[in-house]
Formats: structure tokens, C-alpha cells, sequence
């Protein structure tokens, strides 16, 4: 009877009543979700959904890992064909559920139905949001295949992924997300509400003193202010100042309270220069080309600098806060007043002029010379203008430009000074040698050479008449070696001079004329080493250290001159040769020739 109950509910479940449709879905596995509470029913269309009457049901999960517990929903007995399964904690994987239906002591064949338990979807609505009133933000949930949203104030929708929140004030929105298992989960947001701080000017923009910067106050309702431009300072409590902004720029003040801002825009004030007088001048200056240039000045009251320009306008700034100022060359200069305070300038500046003067000129056009007598000299010079002094001497203008000073005393210096207002130049005059005519020194004739031993030969220069000689071991000073002779035998090698002296005045020539003796060595000779021969046979002697030679005597010798020569004495003798070198100097050395005898051997004897 169970096997055909079974059957007719498997081939005519599509036209049960609606209690038994609810029951015909025995799809396998059942996917569940985490946590959720399922019922399950066998022979529900028995004894009016009780089960087969008589029979027993008992329920078991066979997969370990079960942590849920089973409940009757209906029926006698714990062991009801309908149960309902609170699967708890039983962490996700499938699980075999079994019936064993028991009747009449005896047990049927085992139902099994497999049961895939689903995690929950991970919903995530995003972390929490702080906005400024006023401003929206957008909401986006993750995790799950459809969304829902509550509550619904200041939402731009209740369902969806992404909604857009413009609340009022501080609200937590949930958002609940269902996968495509049908499992459910939520996930809370809060979007918190800052309030838009306020800004508003308390002190209006003035200018500094220096007229290049302004500041203003500003009153605000809560929060930190920043400005594009200028220094920023938290006066007390709600009131900030800003200061140290340029003149001219307009700014945007900003106050930001939890990340809210507020915008002020405030604009920059006139700030012009007061009147500042030009600077007084003085006077203007002048100076002499060569001397040092003056400097100029001008005056200004207190609080006021100067500077100084080389143009009336624009141009090169020379010097800066000074009253005075040296300039580098003639020319016009220009000061500008400038108020220390803010920096105003004078509409103008004050001119003021350096002139350079030229110098007159003075030149030798003739002269020194001296008189006859040669006590006294003369000079004439030639000006571009001016007058002539001298500081020693007698000045006279010859003509025009041209001045005579004569009677200085020969061997005085003399400057002389040409002014022509407000300048003057000077010219130094050395005094000429008046004392004795130009000597012209010795002619050189030659300088001299001699070897070691020999006698030293004599040097000679030559004078015109009326001069005389004399001989001195020094370019100057020195010592007297010889007097009145054009001639002189030195002593020994070494460098000589002669000086011609006018015999009617004594005067001197200017140098003196430089004679060499040079003393030559005796070159090194060498006839080589004594030498060993038999009689009748021959030796070749070399000699060396000299460039030519000769020998002595010629017995036996191949040649009397020359090296090398072949020796051929029949007995011993002693040779003498004789070297000489470059310089014609002569030396000697020996050689001798041993001759020994030739032996005489007497016949083999026998017995």
C-alpha cells in the first residue's frame, strides 16, 4: 500500500489540492540557506496530512557536522511525518536528511534527500560617509543580486545597487541583499551630517604701512581658515586675521570645519604712494683728468633715502641709500628720493654734474744742453696752454707755447710745472752729463791662447791720438794692472779690460773693452804599453790623446810620424813620441821595445 501511495503521488501530484502541490517539491539536493529553519513531510496526503496511520517516522542527518536540531510540526509522536529543521550553525556543505518509516514493527526501505546548506551573501553598503548639509553622496552595496533599502527618507530609490542620499541630518540607512539562492542579508551605513561653516569679514582690507601689503579680519562660525594668498593667524576664538598680503591681489579666504568649506572672496584696496619731494642739490663738481673724483651729494629730510641713477628715468641704479656717491667718471647723475617706510618714490630726479678738466701738456721740444763752460744746461719745452715755472733755472716764454729754462747748474734735476686753470702738469728734466765728451772705449784687437809651459802672450787694443789706455782685472772698479799702454803681458789666464781715457781731461769711455787669455791643458799622450819581441820580429806601436804625432828616434820605426807606426828594432830601445792637440799644445810619452835573443839549441844527443 506505502509503494502505491508513493506512485500516485509521483504521477498525479499536478492535480492534488494546494496543501499536497506544496509538498511535491522533493527536487534533489534542497539548497537551504545558513542558518534558516526548513519543514520536510513524507505521506503528507495520509489520514489528512498525518502520516500513514500506524507508522512511525524517524528522522536523522547522516553527514556529520550537524549542529541544528529537528522539531515535530505536526502528528503524534516525536517521530511525525513532518518535521521542521532549525539547521543553526551547521556550517555550509550538503547533508544527507533520512526517514525510516516503521510500521507495524517492521521498517521500509530508507528516504534520503540531499540538503546543500548555502553561506548568507557577504553584503557590504560601503563605509560609513560624512557630507556637508546640502551635498548628496552616493550609496553602492556589494554582495548580493538584488537590494532593498530602509528607511526611505532623503533616498533617490528603496531598491538597487547604487542610491543617492542627500539627508538632512545624521541618519543609518540598511540595506538588505538577496542572492540568487533567494538567502538574505543586511548591511548597515551611516551618512553623517556636518553643517557649512559660515565666513564673513569682521575688519575690512586696510593697507600696511609699507603700502605693499594688506590684511583683513574675518568672523567665522566654526573651523580652520586658509587664504590663497597672505599669512593666516587665529586671532581668538571664531576671528582670524590675514595679513602680509600684496597689494593688488585679491584673495579667497576659506574656512573648512569637518571637512566642510566656505568661500570668501575679498578684494585688495587701493594702496598709493604719498608725495615724496625730490632730493636738494648741492652743487655740482669738476675735477682734473688724473686727479681723484669728488664726490657729490644731495639732501633729503629724515626718513627718506637716496639712490642714485645715471639716467633721469629707468637706467642703471649706481648706489643705494646714500646722501653721496663717487662716481667712476664726468657725467650727469640722478638721485631719487625714496620713503624708507614704504618705498615711495620721487616724482623726479635731482641732476647733478661732474666735469673732468683736461690737463695741459708739456714735452721736451729741445735740449737738455749744456753750456760751453759745462757748468749750467738749457731745456726748451713746448705746452698745449698755460704758464711755466721751474724750480730751478730761469723761465722765459721764447714764443706762443714754447718755453726756454736755462742757467740750471749742471747736475741738478728740475721739474717743471705748466698750469693752466684750474689744472696743472708736470714734466721731471734730468741734468745732462756736462762734465766730459763721449770717450769711445778701446777697439778689441783679438784675444790670446797659450798652452801649459808656454810663455804667456801679450793682448793689445787700439785708441784713436790723444788717448791713453789703461788695463784693469774688472768690467769695473777693480784693479789697476797696467797704465798708459795700448799693450799688456798678463800674468796668467783670465779676462782683461781695457779703458781709454782722454790724456788732456782725464774722461773716460762709458765701458770697457774685454780681452781673453785663455790657458790650454797639455793633452794626455799615450804610447801604449811597453812591449816584449824576438829578434828580427816587429811590434805596431799606437799612440793616442792628440791629433798628430811623431816619433823618436826612427830606428827601426815603419814611420816617423803618425799612428799607428810597426817597430822592428834589432835591439832594445826606448821611443819618444810626441802629441799635439787642437790647440797646439805638445805633450810626450815612452815606450819601450824589449828585444831578446832568439835561442840557440844545441843537436839530439844519443847513446
Amino acid at each position: 500500500m506505502k509503494t502505491t501511495k508513493l506512485i500516485l503521488l509521483l504521477l498525479f501530484g499536478l492535480l492534488l489540492s494546494p496543501l499536497v502541490e506544496a509538498q511535491t517539491n522533493s527536487s534533489d539536493p534542497h539548497v537551504v540557506c545558513f542558518g534558516s529553519t526548513e519543514p520536510y513531510r513524507v505521506d503528507y496526503t495520509e489520514n489528512a496530512g498525518a502520516g500513514t496511520t500506524g507508522s512511525t517516522y524517524a528522522w536523522s542527518i547522516l553527514t556529520a557536522g550537524f549542529t541544528g536540531s529537528i522539531a515535530t510540526n505536526q502528528g503524534p509522536g516525536a517521530s511525525s511525518n513532518a518535521i521542521s529543521i532549525n539547521w543553526g550553525t551547521t556550517p555550509a556543505g550538503t547533508y544527507v536528511l533520512q526517514v525510516i518509516e516503521t510500521n507495524g514493527g517492521c521498517p521500509g526501505t530508507p528516504m534520503q534527500l540531499n540538503v546543500q546548506i548555502v553561506p548568507l551573501p557577504t553584503i557590504n553598503a560601503g563605509s560609513n560617509v560624512a557630507i556637508c548639509a546640502g551635498s548628496p553622496t552616493t550609496l553602492t552595496a556589494t554582495g548580493a543580486a538584488t537590494y532593498a533599502w530602509s528607511p526611505a527618507t532623503a533616498l533617490s530609490a528603496v531598491t538597487g545597487a547604487s542610491v543617492t542620499a542627500t539627508p538632512a541630518s545624521t541618519i543609518t540607512y540598511t540595506v538588505t541583499g538577496t542572492d540568487a539562492n533567494g538567502c538574505v542579508s543586511t548591511d548597515d551605513v551611516t551618512v553623517t551630517v556636518n553643517p557649512v561653516p559660515t565666513i564673513s569679514v569682521s575688519t575690512a582690507a586696510a593697507c600696511a604701512p609699507d603700502l605693499l601689503t594688506y590684511s583683513v579680519s574675518v568672523t567665522v562660525s566654526a573651523g580652520t581658515v586658509t587664504s590663497t594668498a597672505g599669512t593666516v593667524l587665529n586671532t581668538t576664538g571664531n576671528i582670524w586675521s590675514i595679513s602680509n598680503i600684496p597689494t593688488g591681489t585679491n584673495i579667497t579666504a576659506t574656512v573648512t570645519s569637518a571637512s566642510c568649506p566656505a568661500t570668501l572672496p575679498i578684494l585688495s584696496p587701493n594702496c598709493p604712494c604719498p608725495v615724496v619731494a625730490a632730493p636738494v642739490f648741492v652743487a655740482n663738481a669738476s675735477y682734473c683728468t688724473g686727479s681723484s673724483i669728488p664726490s657729490i651729494s644731495v639732501t633729503v629730510p629724515g626718513g627718506v633715502a637716496v639712490d642714485w641713477y645715471d639716467a633721469a628715468t629707468a637706467g642703471n641704479l649706481l648706489v643705494s641709500a646714500s646722501n653721496s656717491y663717487t662716481p667712476s667718471g664726468p657725467g650727469t647723475y640722478y638721485a631719487e628720493a625714496r620713503n624708507l617706510v614704504n618705498g615711495c618714490l620721487s616724482l623726479t630726479r635731482t641732476a647733478v654734474t661732474v666735469t673732468q678738466n683736461p690737463l695741459p701738456t708739456i714735452s721736451i721740444s729741445n735740449g737738455p744742453t749744456c753750456s760751453v763752460d759745462l757748468l749750467t744746461y738749457s731745456v726748451e719745452v713746448t705746452v698745449s696752454a698755460g704758464t711755466v715755472t721751474s724750480t730751478s733755472g730761469t723761465v722765459v716764454n721764447t714764443t706762443g707755447n714754447i718755453w726756454t729754462i736755462s742757467n740750471v747748474s749742471t747736475g741738478t734735476n728740475i721739474t717743471l710745472t705748466v698750469t693752466s686753470a684750474p689744472c696743472s702738469a708736470t714734466l721731471a728734466v734730468t741734468s745732462p752729463n756736462c762734465a766730459c765728451p763721449l770717450i769711445t772705449p778701446p777697439v778689441f784687437v783679438a784675444n790670446a791662447a797659450y798652452c801649459i809651459g808656454s810663455p804667456i802672450p801679450t793682448i793689445s787694443v787700439t785708441v784713436p791720438a790723444g788717448i791713453a789706455v789703461d788695463w784693469y782685472d774688472a768690467a769695473s772698479a777693480g784693479t789697476l794692472l797696467a797704465s798708459n799702454t795700448t799693450s799688456y803681458t798678463p800674468t796668467g789666464p783670465g779676462t782683461f779690460y781695457a779703458i781709454a781715457r782722454e790724456i788732456s781731461t782725464g774722461c773716460l769711455s762709458a765701458t770697457r773693452t774685454a780681452v781673453i787669455v785663455t790657458q790650454n791643458p797639455l793633452p794626455s799622450i799615450s804610447a801604449g804599453l811597453d812591449e816584449i819581441i824576438c829578434v828580427g820580429n816587429n811590434v805596431v806601436l799606437t799612440a793616442t790623446g792628440g791629433l798628430s804625432y811623431s816619433w823618436s828616434p826612427s830606428t827601426g820605426l815603419s814611420s816617423s810620424t803618425g799612428s799607428p807606426v810597426t817597430a822592428s828594432p834589432v835591439s832594445t830601445q826606448a821611443y819618444v813620441v810626441s802629441g799635439t792637440d787642437g790647440n797646439g799644445c805638445v805633450n810626450t810619452a815612452t815606450v819601450t821595445v824589449t828585444v831578446n835573443p832568439v835561442p840557440t839549441t844545441s843537436p839530439i844527443f844519443h847513446d
